[in-house]
């Protein structure tokens, strides 16, 4: 039963009928899902854990404020947890539990779910993200927390060369240097699953450029990621290091576009990128040269 000092039940939509075939039901592929409640929730006993939750977008809390219609704002998703009655978890929606601060209000609507434990609340989190405008970085927390396989290696790498990933939504903050290209990091994952060209990649670039974090861009890392890849065996790191730490990135990585825009076809960013270090790795530069 619902806490009936913080929600009230109001009355439930008519479900649809199970969609059949020649009179039975078509199975589904998914487990039956937990039932859950509706009901008015207070909004002082709303929460968001923000371990595996972004900060709301403040465009979006505009927005929403400007264009506020309570009719078509929908139910929040919330759960509570074991040993927390009358607390409720936002899962999904809190742009409009900021909204309805903004505005005073004290009751919002609620599609209550009770019992989920952190891993299925990022999750189910993840699932009612799919369709929203938010950049891959601000869900790599709940993907950690839901430990989805591909985010819990990167987050692993990451940690092992002391970097932070930066949200979009969260301002921020001093302390280790930080990357934002998770969509990229991921997609290199995929390409070697294990992990070890991604993890030799950064071990090189951040002995190279340690003090620049321009390093830590899309482009950068990927090219030292091919660079593992096709050309890491045979490659000796002191030499790379030597010689091409003597080059600022921002020199390289402007060589890389001329020569991309005077190549046909036109290679990748990350290609062009990689054809340059390769050149510099096999000449060594004088004191003081400039590309």
């Amino acid at each position: 039963m619902a806490n009936t000092t913080s929600a009230r039940p109001f009355p439930q939509a008519v479900q649809p009928a199970a969609p059949s075939n020649a009179g039975r039901p078509v199975p589904s592929p998914f487990p039956k899902p937990e039932p859950f409640e509706t009901a008015w929730v207070e909004i002082p006993t709303l929460l968001v854990d923000e371990s595996y939750q972004h900060r709301p977008y403040a465009w979006a809390i505009e927005r929403l404020r400007t264009h506020f219609n309570e009719a078509l704002c929908g139910l929040i998703c919330v759960n509570v947890r074991p040993g927390e009655p009358g607390v409720y978890y936002v899962i999904d929606g809190q742009t409009r539990k900021r909204v309805y601060e903004l505005q005073h209000r004290h009751w919002i609507r609620a599609e209550i779910h009770r019992g989920l434990t952190l891993k299925q609340e990022a999750e189910f989190y993840l699932v009612r993200a799919i369709n929203t405008q938010r950049q891959p970085t601000d869900m790599f927390a709940a993907e950690c927390t839901a430990r989805r396989p591909d985010a819990v290696l990167l987050a692993q790498l990451l940690r092992k060369h002391n970097l932070a990933w930066q949200p979009y939504a969260t301002p921020g903050a001093t302390g280790h240097p930080r990357v934002t290209c998770i969509r990229t990091l991921k997609r290199l994952l995929t390409i070697n699953p294990d992990g070890k060209c991604l993890d030799g990649a950064l071990a090189l670039l951040l002995d190279t450029w340690p003090a620049n974090p321009k390093a830590l861009t899309q482009t950068v890392i990927g090219a030292m990621f091919y660079l593992m890849r096709d050309h890491g065996a045979g490659m000796q790191r002191k030499r790379f290091v030597e010689r091409l730490g003597a080059y600022k990135i921002e020199d390289i990585h402007s060589t890389a576009q001329q020569l991309r825009r005077a190549t046909t076809p036109q290679p990748t960013l990350y290609m062009a990128f990689l054809r340059k270090l390769l050149e510099l790795y096999q000449v060594p530069a004088p004191a003081g040269r400039r590309l």
